[in-house]
């Protein structure tokens, strides 16, 4: 406002002064509490550490910024798609020749939606340009809901009936404490669930698909909370936050939530499981197993 970078927050609805002399023609969040700003051509990402914000590249002339969630910023400029992340910030070239209608929005898992010439794409690592959707849109507004339906859960197959009878099991401990832990990004649960395949310890990897309300939240950005002191307060279901780069991955999103949610298993991707099939045999399985109906249970 009036070039005044204000944080406004449920304690402070006039808004915490971070910084001025803003001009922006693009601002999106971070995800971590931070946001990246294009101002006078430059992007810069402001945190509460940095309220004047680290300047990260220049020359843009947006048309549709979004965050990709994980700590880096998707930006169309003079019709370039471009992934801008903190180790390329300049920004790597995905596809051209857009023309957003209305802002783009973030697909939870790494890509995005965008309307371009009334289509409706849906752009990802693994097709660049977009899929196409549907067409003839005359958009006045896009939107995404905040957080996933559906998430994942990497581990070993030799879990896989145990799993469908009884539900996943909680860690004992990790990054954000004690709880089950999840990611939004299928991609990075297969990797870690490589660990115990032909390379790692059991028969093969699991991959589990949950469809979970994660209730009220609290977003730890990148700190640790090992203890899982969020949770003494009892008023949030979930703690998400930035795991450091892992598994040749970058920082990713990850959620850790407590015991007693609500969850269905609606899908395993098993290489190497075994399942008890409704005559009572043992059958080894490989491949994607959609489970209808399906299993419902409480994180423990």
């Amino acid at each position: 406002t009036r070039g005044n970078l204000r944080h406004a927050t449920e304690a402070n609805k006039d808004g915490d002064f971070w910084s001025k002399d803003w001009s922006p023609s693009a601002m999106v969040s971070d995800g971590s509490g931070g946001v990246f700003i294009i101002t006078r051509g430059n992007l810069r990402h402001v945190t509460e550490a940095n309220k004047d914000g680290d300047f990260w590249s220049q020359d843009w002339s947006p048309s549709a910024m979004v965050s990709n969630g994980r700590g880096g910023v998707f930006i169309i400029t003079r019709g370039n798609l471009r992934h801008v992340t903190k180790a390329n910030k300049d920004g790597e070239l995905w596809s051209k020749d857009w023309h957003p209608d209305c802002n783009m929005v973030s697909d939870g898992r790494g890509g995005l939606f965008i309307i371009s010439r009334g289509n409706l794409r849906h752009v990802t690592k693994a097709h660049k340009d977009g899929i196409v959707w549907s067409s003839d849109w005359s958009p006045s507004a896009i939107c995404a809901a905040p957080y996933l339906p559906y998430l994942f859960h990497g581990t070993r197959a030799d879990n896989s009936q145990d799993i469908y009878d009884n539900g996943l099991l909680a860690s004992k401990g990790g990054r954000l404490g004690p709880g089950t832990y999840l990611t939004g990004d299928f991609e990075l649960a297969d990797k870690a669930a490589d660990r115990h395949g032909v390379q790692g310890t059991g028969t093969g990897k699991l991959v589990v698909v949950v469809k979970m309300e994660l209730g009220r939240m609290v977003d730890l950005g990148t700190d640790w909370d090992t203890k899982g002191k969020w949770q003494e307060s009892g008023e949030c279901s979930t703690c998400t936050g930035i795991h450091p780069p892992w598994l040749n991955f970058e920082e990713f999103r990850e959620f850790n939530v407590r015991a007693g949610v609500s969850y269905t298993i609606v899908a395993m991707h098993s290489v190497g499981g075994h399942f008890t099939l409704p005559d009572g045999t043992k059958a080894e399985v490989t491949g994607a197993i959609r489970l209808s109906p399906a299993p419902s249970f409480q994180t423990k």
